[in-house]
């Protein structure tokens, strides 16, 4: 975490492990991110895709949600950054840019060369499409190769899927502070202003 956010993960008595994240704030303003991820799973499950399971959390007057591992205790997790390697930037080295359909091309060529089969590449693929048309509605602006992962079965060392969807905490302008959404909302140039200032990917029709 950081002085303005508690991230950790929690093992309580029964051996259950949670990750527990207190709301973001942005230039320490309030915003409703711990809301993004209910809301966002909710679209998830309208569209058919898996999503981690989180709820509400309170603690110490700190807001937050809380979500357990999603993992088996055969299973281990990979992100889409190990898989591409170096071939993609990470957003935080400076190069937020990535071509979708050549992004498809690479993950079916790595998921190949390293031995995984046909057909679960082929569902990966076809399962990462979709991911891409949630992120478009939901306007998730933190999907970096770091935060899509694959899930890996120990006990074959061959299957491979991909992991539920998590961390979309920054998305449907919830990460925004109340007033910036009320105006981006209501005013009468706000959208535009917003689309163009703070969102230019957001295509704004007048």
């Amino acid at each position: 975490g950081s002085e303005f956010r508690l991230k950790n993960w929690i093992e309580t008595n029964d051996g259950k492990q949670f990750l527990v994240k207190s709301n973001n704030k942005m230039d320490e303003k309030e915003n409703y991110t711990e809301y993004a991820e209910l809301i966002s799973r909710k679209v998830a499950q309208k569209m058919g895709l898996e999503y981690a399971n989180y709820d509400i959390m309170k603690f110490n007057g700190q807001k937050g949600v809380i979500t357990e591992n999603m993992l088996n205790k055969d299973e281990y997790l990979i992100t889409l950054q190990d898989i591409i390697d170096s071939e993609i930037a990470h957003p935080d080295g400076g190069n937020s840019t990535i071509d979708y359909p050549n992004l498809v091309k690479l993950i079916d060529k790595n998921l190949s060369l390293l031995g995984y089969e046909k057909e679960d590449i082929d569902n990966i693929k076809k399962e990462f499409k979709k991911r891409v048309m949630f992120d478009s509605i939901v306007g998730a602006t933190d999907r970096h190769p770091e935060n899509i992962s694959f899930v890996l079965n120990t006990k074959d060392g061959k299957s491979i899927k991909l992991s539920p969807i998590y961390d979309t905490e920054n998305s449907l302008l919830l990460e925004n502070a109340k007033d910036i959404v009320l105006d981006f909302a209501c005013s009468q140039d706000g959208g535009a202003r917003h689309a163009r200032d703070i969102y230019p990917m957001i295509s704004f029709i007048p």
